[in-house]
């Protein structure tokens, strides 16, 4: 699976590299290369600002995403690149490897689904250090 990413990620670069675009596109391009990620998400945005949204250049604004561990600019501008194109392969599949590794984290607040307590009602917290897995003997009722 991470090498079908890699290889969609390097094509999704270098195909469009290949044909004529605008001086912004090919700076975008070329920052995401040199590892300059955040360069390569402001060149990409003002890209899109200046010349319209296009699939391509979210899913490239996707992958820059990705890069800079902002997993959930990253997704959303698979799924901006999909509403364009709901064909594009790559870009579902860089959606579902993001979607993939998005976990929940342990600890935290495990009690009322409304992220508020109701009047009347008692639920659980754990402290932040706690791990799922402990969390029914090291957690506390509200009081």
């Amino acid at each position: 699976m991470k090498r079908i990413f890699i290889i969609t990620l390097l094509l999704g670069i270098l195909l469009p590299a290949a044909q004529a675009e605008s001086p912004v596109i090919a700076a975008a391009d070329s920052a995401y290369m040199a590892d300059e990620y955040t360069k390569a998400v402001e060149l990409y945005k003002q890209a899109i600002s200046t010349e319209g949204p296009s699939a391509k250049l979210y899913y490239n604004l996707g992958n820059a995403y990705y890069r800079l561990g902002e997993n959930g600019n990253a997704i959303l501008s698979y799924e901006r690149s999909l509403r364009l194109d709901p064909a594009d392969k790559d870009a579902r599949d860089n959606l579902d490897f993001v979607n993939a590794r998005i976990t929940d984290r342990p600890g935290g607040f495990h009690g009322s689904p409304f992220g508020f307590n109701l009047p009347g009602r008692r639920y659980g917290y754990c402290h932040s250090s706690v791990h799922h897995s402990q969390h029914l003997s090291s957690c506390t009722k509200r009081p």
